[in-house]
Order: C-alpha cells, then sequence, then structure tokens
C-alpha cells in the first residue's frame, strides 16, 4: 500500500484538516479576547506556538493509534476485519465540517460585529491617547510660558512659541476636553503676547483670534463654566486692546464691552468670589479707560465706570491685602483712576492716586526683583507720576522720576535686547525728558537730545514703532522739537516741523473726524506758527471754535482748557483767553510751558 493510501486509511490527514482548523479558530478567538482583558500580543502569541507544536504529536499519535470502542490502541494490534477506521474517518469528517462552519461563523461575526466595534474601541483609544498629548503639550507649554514670561528674553520665548504654534494648528478643535481647550486657548494667548512684542500686530491678532475661537466653542457647550467664562472675557480684552492700540476703536470698544459683559456672567455664578469681584473692576476700568485714552472725551458714563472700578478694587484688596496679584491690579486700576482725573483738570487727586499707585507698584517690584512685568510697571507708574508733578510745576521732582523710569526700563532693555517694546518704552521717555530739560531752559541740551531721538520716533522704524500710538508720539515730538527750535531762534527749522506735525495729521483723517488729543495737537501746533510767523500761513492750521462749548463743562480737561486759551488768544480774545488761564490756575496747573504762555500773554496777573 502507497504512503499516501496509508495516511488516508489511519485518517492522519483528517486530523490533520481538523487540527489546523481547529487551530486556525483557537487563534482568532485568542486574538479577540485577550485585549479584553488587558493583554498584550505575548499571550496569544504563545497560543500559536504552543498548537504548531503540537501538531507533530497530533499526527504521529494518529499514525501509531487507531480510535476504537475500547479507546486508543496501537494501529498494528488492530485487526482489518475489526477496524472502525472508516467510521472514525466519517466522523472526523463531520467534526470537520462542524469546525469549518464555527470558524466561518466566527469568521462572519469578527467582520461585521466585533471588527467595527473593535476598529471604534482602537480610534477612541487613539483619539484618548492623542487627547492626553495635546493636554500634557499644552499645560507644558502654559506653564512654561508663565515662568519664562517675567525672566526669560523674548528671543528664547518667540522660540517655544513657534514650536508650540505648529503643534497646536494640527490639533481638532472638536476633539479637545474642556481642560486642554482651555489650555490651548491660553498657549495661542501667549504667542500672541509674544508676536506683539516682536512687532508683530497681525500674527498677535491672529493667536488672540483663535484663542477666543476655542473659548467660545466651549462656551456653547458648557454656558455656565465659571472658567471657560473667565478665560473667553480675557480674551476679549486682548482682541479689544490690540484694535484699540491699531486705531479701530470702535472694534476695540465692542470687544470691551464683551469682556464686560462676560465678566458680570461670571460673578453671577459666584457673587462673593474675590477673582470674579476684580474681573468686574477691570472691566469697568476698561470701558472708562478707552475714551480716556484716545481722546473721546469723558462724561457721566466715562466717570461711573470708573468710580466702580476703583470701589471695587479695593473692595478685594481690602479681602485679599497680602495677594500680589490683586495688588497689582488695583495699582493699575489706580493709574487709570489717576488719568480720569487728569481728564477732568483734577489734578490734586491725580496726584494723590499716582503717588499711591506707584508706592504699590515700588513694593511689588521690590518684592520680586527678578519680576520684570513688576519692574516694567513700577516704570509707567512713576512716567505717570512724572507728567502729573510736570503739570503742576514740580520740575525737579518730575524729572527726577523721569529718569528713573527711564534708568528701570533701559535695565530691562540691556537684559533682553531681543525685547524691542522695551528700547521703545526707553525713547518714548528720553523724549519727554527733553521736553523737561527744554523747559527748564537748558534748550541746547534739549535740542541735542530731540536731535538723537527723531529717527528712533518715525514711526515704522522700530518694529513695535507702529500704530496709532507711535503715530501720535512722533506728531507730539515734532510740535515739541519746533517749540524748542523756535525758541532757540531757528524760525524756518520751527516752522518745517509744525507743517510737517500738522501736514500728518490732516494726512491720518479727516479734521472732522480727530478726537480730543488730535484737536488739542493741530491748535498747538496753529498757536505756535501764529506765535512766530503772526497771521501769515495761520489758515493753513485749522481751527477749532466749535470746541469752546466744552468749556463750561465739568468734565473740562486741562488740556481743552490750554487749547482754547491758545485759540482765544489767536482771536485776540482776551477775555475769554484769560478766563480758561484763570479756570487752569484754580485746579493747579502750572506746567513750565503754561506759565510762560501765561506770562507772555499777561493773563495770569504776572507782567
Amino acid at each position: 500500500m502507497s504512503l499516501f493510501a496509508e495516511l488516508k486509511r489511519r485518517n492522519v490527514l483528517r486530523v490533520a484538516a481538523a487540527y489546523l482548523v481547529l487551530a486556525w479558530l483557537l487563534i482568532q478567538v485568542t486574538e479577540t479576547i485577550f485585549p479584553l482583558f488587558g493583554f498584550d500580543n505575548t499571550p496569544a502569541r504563545i497560543v500559536v506556538v504552543v498548537l504548531a507544536i503540537g501538531f507533530i504529536p497530533a499526527m504521529i499519535i494518529s499514525w501509531v493509534f487507531e480510535l476504537t470502542p475500547e479507546g486508543l490502541v496501537k494501529d498494528e494490534e488492530v485487526s482489518r476485519s475489526q477496524s472502525i477506521s472508516v467510521k472514525t474517518g466519517k466522523k472526523l469528517d463531520r467534526i470537520i465540517l462542524l469546525v469549518f462552519a464555527l470558524a466561518l461563523g466566527y469568521f462572519a461575526l469578527d467582520k461585521f460585529v466585533f471588527s467595527p466595534e473593535r476598529q471604534a474601541a482602537n480610534i477612541e483609544e487613539a483619539r484618548q491617547h492623542e487627547r492626553e498629548q495635546a493636554e500634557q503639550l499644552a499645560t507644558f507649554i502654559v506653564d512654561l510660558g508663565e515662568r519664562l514670561k517675567s525672566e526669560a528674553d523674548l528671543e528664547t520665548r518667540a522660540l517655544i512659541s513657534a514650536q508650540a504654534s505648529e503643534y497646536l494648528q494640527k490639533l481638532d478643535p472638536d476633539m479637545l476636553s474642556t481642560e486642554t481647550g482651555i489650555k490651548a486657548a491660553l498657549a495661542y494667548r501667549q504667542i500672541g503676547q509674544v508676536s506683539l512684542l516682536q512687532g508683530r500686530s497681525s500674527d498677535a491678532m491672529e493667536a488672540f483670534q483663535q484663542s477666543r475661537d476655542i473659548l467660545s466653542t466651549l462656551i456653547e457647550k458648557y454656558p455656565d463654566e465659571s472658567g471657560i467664562l473667565f478665560e473667553l472675557g480675557n480674551a476679549e480684552f486682548y482682541i479689544g486692546d490690540l484694535h484699540a492700540k491699531e486705531g479701530s476703536y470702535e472694534s476695540g470698544m465692542e470687544a470691551m464691552q464683551n469682556y464686560h459683559l462676560l465678566t458680570r456672567k461670571l460673578l453671577e455664578t459666584d457673587p462673593d468670589n474675590p477673582d470674579w469681584i476684580l474681573e468686574v473692576a477691570y472691566s469697568h476700568n476698561n470701558l472708562a479707560a478707552l475714551p480716556i485714552q484716545y481722546g473721546r472725551g469723558f462724561d457721566e458714563d466715562v466717570q461711573a465706570h470708573m468710580a466702580e472700578a476703583v470701589r471695587l478694587a479695593e473692595l478685594v484688596h481690602m479681602m485679599m491685602p497680602a495677594d500680589q496679584a490683586v495688588t497689582d491690579g488695583y495699582s493699575s486700576i489706580l493709574a487709570w483712576a489717576a488719568d480720569a482725573q487728569g481728564q477732568s483738570c483734577n489734578l490734586a487727586d491725580e496726584l494723590d492716586l499716582r503717588a499711591r499707585g506707584t508706592e504699590l507698584a515700588k513694593a511689588s517690584a521690590q518684592s520680586d526683583p527678578a519680576n520684570n512685568d513688576r519692574k516694567r510697571s513700577y516704570a509707567y507708574r512713576l512716567t505717570g507720576l512724572s507728567n502729573v508733578e510736570y503739570r503742576i510745576g514740580r520740575l525737579e521732582s518730575s524729572e527726577r522720576n523721569m529718569k528713573l523710569a527711564i534708568d528701570l526700563l533701559q535695565q530691562l532693555s540691556s537684559a533682553d535686547p531681543s525685547n524691542v517694546l522695551y528700547s521703545n518704552d526707553v525713547v518714548l521717555r528720553q523724549f519727554y525728558l527733553a521736553e523737561m530739560v527744554g523747559e527748564s531752559g537748558r534748550l541746547d541740551s534739549a535740542r541735542s537730545m530731540m536731535h538723537e531721538l527723531e529717527s528712533k520716533l518715525v514711526p515704522g522704524v522700530m518694529p513695535t514703532n507702529s500704530g496709532a500710538f507711535a503715530f501720535d508720539n512722533y506728531v507730539d515730538f515734532l510740535i515739541a522739537y519746533a517749540d524748542v527750535e523756535s525758541r532757540l531762534g531757528a524760525k524756518e527749522i520751527a516752522n518745517r516741523y509744525l507743517e510737517k506735525a500738522m501736514r500728518l495729521q490732516l494726512e491720518k483723517a479727516n479734521p472732522q473726524e480727530w478726537d480730543d488729543f488730535y484737536k488739542q495737537r493741530a491748535r498747538l501746533s496753529r498757536y505756535l506758527w501764529w506765535k512766530q510767523n503772526g497771521e501769515v500761513g495761520v489758515d493753513e492750521f485749522p481751527p477749532y471754535l466749535e470746541s469752546h462749548q466744552r468749556s463750561e463743562s465739568k468734565f473740562l480737561s486741562c488740556g481743552e482748557a490750554y487749547a482754547a486759551a491758545r485759540e482765544y488768544v489767536i482771536e485776540n480774545d482776551m477775555d475769554n483767553a484769560a478766563s480758561q488761564a484763570e479756570y487752569l490756575m484754580t485746579k493747579g496747573y502750572a506746567s513750565p510751558d503754561f506759565m510762560r504762555f501765561c506770562s507772555h500773554h499777561n493773563l495770569c496777573g504776572t507782567e
């Protein structure tokens, strides 16, 4: 008998077929079941190896033994007449068919039932893993950014922000958890802040808006979640502040109003939470600060917002006197309240608020010498104090405080040359100092200082020296430079600077759209031109007689009164000019240039 015939007679081939089908079924079941119990691939591999090893013994047993009613008996001990190998073969055939049917059934079940569920589970597991990675990275970015914010140079922060931005853009907003979404929004905000410091306003706005968009998506899902409300409000603030700095006042005010509404809703979630009370104070402060800062006038609404901001900030400061962040916020609100008092020409109140805010900022900076933000805030408070001291005639103290502010900012600039905002802050205050030097009679020194500063103040020369503020500062500089040259007898140079200042303002906007600060600059330019040229060419500098109507307002600013007095002098209306001068004197206004104006036109009882 041939080998093949013998293998067939002894059912070796059937046993092999049954073994292989059963082994395949066991392997498939193992691969499906084991992961449900948290096993990795190792147990499944062991099953495959054991089944492979078992194949040879199974074949040997099927060759050597025959299955009989008495059990396994060696094949040579079974007579051919008593052999039941044929029946056994048929049973094996049925077993093979049954196992094969089970295998097909399992295959169908796995294909159409288990596989989709397993794929869905795998996808969800992958998404969960990606969410965890996103949250870890977003948390790392935010925490690292906060640690480096006040200590690292801008170049280092910019490098980190660039890498963070590249990853954050790959995230799917719909797959972010609440915590991850907030962290991602904060990371975008940090990227925007760094971009702003580098002078990339459009990139900063894009990052701020991405931050707001993420938070807006989250707040739709969780409308009463205080953490999201808080961060969304801050996102609106950053957008509004940048809009305003870029000269888009209406867009800035719209964002600030959104911020205010969000803080009110935030406070409703926990009316006794001091953090939320302080946030409402900030929003009131911003609604008052924007009109003040951008020359939109001072009225009852501005006054009410500022009064509420100070009241709430004082309340929180009394609740948490040892909290440095609260103290810093309170100091900032006091500075804006001082601006508000300055806009209504309440110089004594402004001086008190400036002094209080400066002392708080000084203590804050000294408590953490490595914190650049606090050092810069202190420099800003010193600047505000110096400016009001100048307006009340305390020139020596004013000059001293301005020099101290410059020194602090120069330290920051030297430590981080990549941060051009620091250097711009220095240049602007050096301009203020040059004005003071000129008013103290050191005209040659003032001319030398202004000559050195001129190229640095031209809008666009420095990366961050752009936007509405840079333009306004440059026009102020041209007018001040013209005044110094005029007093030194350089009439042609003075005229050239005055003409340039007026031309820039006329190119910037239609005079009918000018804010109060633009009008005051224009009237100062008109007066200085008239003073040294008489009526010749003065009509090229448009008057603003309609603003005389504000002279009776209880919110009349010192700047408006001073500008009106100059206009009345040009019109030879000395009675009204004297009335404006008297108003300023009763308010304590005694800047050196005003006192010269008073004396020159005999408006203040001084020959």
